[in-house]
């Protein structure tokens, strides 16, 4: 079973990474504690990592998916400990404030 996320306030950056760099937005944290990015325009995966002193993210790795994947088999793939606000808001059924579409819980 898949690790609930938690709740992340993204108006201040999960762990420091910004929610968008090079056309791609912040998903969250996987629960190993890996960033990844979703770039929606070339539709690739990617992971990153901040060096100490850096401004901005560099990509440990970058993968295309397939023609028929996107955003929500990025959600599928990894345990998340965190996710973005930007993912919650694509998650079926779920609303960026992390709670279901139709108000349950």
């Amino acid at each position: 079973m898949r690790k609930t996320p938690g709740t992340a306030d993204t108006t201040n950056n999960l762990g420091g990474f910004p929610n968008e760099h090079d056309g791609a937005n912040y998903v969250g944290t996987t629960a190993r504690g890996v960033p990844v990015y979703y770039d929606d325009a070339s539709n690739e995966r990617l992971t990153a990592e901040m060096q100490e002193g850096a401004d901005a993210p560099s990509w440990t790795d970058r993968q295309r998916l397939g023609d028929d994947e996107g955003l929500s088999d990025v959600l599928d793939d990894f345990e998340w400990d965190e996710l973005t606000d930007y993912a919650k808001a694509h998650l079926p059924g779920m609303s960026a404030d992390d709670e279901s579409a139709s108000g349950e819980n």
